[in-house]
């Protein structure tokens, strides 16, 4: 093998063994046997070469110790390096102070100023800073239209810089609330373009409403006495309120009897109330009774709140609630009429009822000087014409009294004892429209001290009037052109127009008019513009939905429609429709009108020069 191809081992062995090498003797360290090999010089046949052991000095502990520890420590150095390196862009919310700045409490409707400071602590700068502050004003009908946010563009804060911006809040709601105010914080770093935000959240409370209500009246009544019950509603801030509502929760027991101003809804006791000026209070008056057990405990409750374009209460700034206790009372009334027809509920013009009056001891005890007194109301009675039985009637006052001097009865009630009194009130015949009585009856008794019981009960009722329906027919009094031979002639057609006139002492409600065509009328689908006309072609049945129909009011509609007579109805003037009905409610009295118009013919009774033409059919 060629020197340059010998490995370096073989090149290190061939040294190792070479014969012109001298023996080299290991050096002796202290006391040690050295031992002299015979090592052949040559390559021999199976000849073991033994080479001399190197021996290797290690490491002692204390040396391996310090170095791993030298070692660490360089590690630990390098790695803190990093990291202060890598930290240099890195920023924590932990190092930015946000603070939300205000005083505890807020007068509802009142400005608060707010102050938000934002400190950064961090190593490097915030970038393209945006401050949100928000809070619920608690107006609207959704949350999102409560809330109230502005954004603040800050710029860049850099490092260890304080910023202060400065709100105004302006809250609304009902004493106690509170509000949360949150001041978000969003933000960027250098070499980055990931947002980071940071949220602080402050509070205030409301210390007092912006509008207050108060509710007074009587805590205590006897079943049917007659309450009146007041409600203010004021403004406390030095700003307008904002559009208001005010609603008054009854239960169910409870019968109004007036209100003033007028309530703005039909389904609840309430008024819209428009923006009130600083300081300035608005009164609203409810009377009413009870019914109900005596020892029945009741509650009344008054609410005022913010309303948008009169609707319901959106945010409720004030409440107040007043519990009612009914008392029993010994001294029980009742009311009822009476006339030709029995006893009514509803009265009708020209009537002449005997309102009686009755009253009755409940208690264990005597009342003593027991007064009865009934106040008339409604604008039905003929005041000239009351007639009271044992009684003073007192015009001016247009009430009537009965005590001891004019009813002796009066003068001691036993326990259990009954009586009643009676006085005669005429209705009037005319000129009123939905006429209605009222009776207010009082009674006062003693029993251990003069007038320490008190007693009341109402009646109201409704005048019955009349509602008519009246018609005819034409031809050239119309406001359509008919057509066709006059007088009529048999299987030949010819239009006619029907004139409907409707009208009623009282305001009726669901009115409607309605006849049926015989089968040789022919429905025309012509009626006046403004008139609520259809027609039912299975029925043959006309109507006229006339709906509410105002007391003292007349109506009236035209209809057209054809006839072609046959040769049976020849010598006669045939009818063009059945009876003709007016069907209806009266809105106050609820008593059911109906009246009947007996069917139009093909005469033409009320056209001019309707006297001169044939009424009857011609071959």
């Amino acid at each position: 093998m060629n020197n340059e191809k010998k490995s370096s081992l073989e090149k290190l062995e061939g040294a190792l063994y070479d014969r012109g090498r001298e023996d080299v003797v290991p050096q002796v360290h202290g006391v040690r046997t050295v031992r002299n090999e015979d090592v052949p010089t040559s390559w021999g046949e199976r000849t073991a070469a033994v080479a001399p052991a190197k021996e290797e000095k290690g490491l002692s502990f204390g040396a391996k110790f310090l170095l791993v520890s030298t070692a660490l420590l360089v590690c630990a150095i390098l790695f803190t390096l990093w990291r202060v390196v890598s930290l240099r862009n890195v920023v924590s919310s932990a190092n930015i102070d946000i603070v939300v700045d205000s005083t505890p409490y807020i007068e509802g409707g009142e400005n608060l100023p707010v102050s938000v400071s934002i400190n950064n602590r961090n190593t490097i700068d915030l970038k393209e800073a945006v401050l949100s502050f928000s809070y619920d004003k608690g107006v609207g009908e959704a949350e999102e239209q409560q809330k109230i946010t502005e954004k603040r563009e800050l710029g860049d804060i850099p490092t260890n810089q304080l910023k202060k911006e400065n709100f105004d809040v302006v809250v609304y709601g009902e004493e106690s609330t509170t509000r949360d105010l949150v001041a978000k914080l969003e933000y960027k770093i250098d070499g980055s373009n990931a947002l980071f935000s940071k949220v602080v959240t402050g509070s205030v409370v409301l210390k007092s409403p912006p509008v207050s209500v108060t509710l007074d009246g009587p805590a205590s009544l006897t079943p049917g006495q007659l309450g009146i019950y007041t409600l203010r509603v004021r403004n406390n801030s030095t700003s307008p309120s904002l559009p208001l509502k005010l609603v008054f929760n009854t239960p169910l027991t409870f019968t109004k009897d007036t209100v003033s101003p007028k309530q703005t809804s039909s389904r609840e006791i309430s008024w819209n109330i428009e923006p009130l000026t600083p300081g300035e209070s608005k009164t609203y008056t409810v009377s009413g009774s009870f019914t109900g057990a005596g020892g029945e405990s009741l509650a009344l409750k008054a609410v005022a709140g913010s309303a948008q374009n009169g609707g319901d209460i959106q945010v409720v700034f004030s409440q107040v609630t007043k519990d009612i206790t009914l008392r029993t009372t010994p001294l029980k009334l009742g009311i009822f009429a009476d006339s030709d027809r029995g006893d009514v509920s509803s009265l009708r013009f020209g009537d002449r009822p005997t309102i009686t009056i009755t009253y009755e001891n409940a208690s264990n005890q005597m009342l003593r000087n027991v007064e009865l007194e009934a106040i008339l109301g409604g604008d039905a009675a003929v005041a000239s014409g009351v007639l009271p039985e044992d009684g003073y009637y007192n015009s001016v006052a247009k009430s009537i009294i009965w005590n001891k001097a004019t009813f002796p009865e009066l003068e001691n009630v036993r326990p259990g004892a009954r009586g009643a009194v009676r006085v005669i009130v005429p209705i009037v015949t005319q000129g009123t429209v939905n006429p209605s009585l009222r009776l207010d009856v009082i009674g006062r008794a003693d029993i251990l001290e003069p007038l320490d019981v008190q007693t009341s009960s109402s009646k109201s009722w409704a005048v019955q009037g009349t509602a008519s329906i009246n018609g005819w027919t034409s031809y050239k009094d119309s406001p359509f052109a008919n057509s066709g031979p006059l007088p009529p002639k048999a299987n030949i057609p010819t239009t006619y127009t029907l004139h409907l006139v409707a009208s009623s002492q009282n305001t009726l409600a669901g009115t409607k008019v309605s006849f049926i065509l015989p089968v040789y009328v022919t429905w025309q689908n012509v009626f006046t513009s403004n008139a609520n006309v259809t027609y039912n072609a299975n029925t043959r049945t006309v109507t006229w939905n006339i709906g509410t129909l105002q007391g003292g009011k007349t109506v009236a509609a035209d209809i057209q429609v054809s006839v072609r007579p046959s040769l049976s109805h020849v010598e006669t003037s045939p009818s063009i429709t059945s009876g003709i009905t007016l069907d209806a409610e009266e809105l106050d009295s609820k008593a059911r009108i109906k009246n009947t118009l007996n069917p139009l013919t093909t005469a033409l009774s009320r056209e001019v020069g309707g006297a001169q033409v044939s009424r009857v059919v011609s071959e």
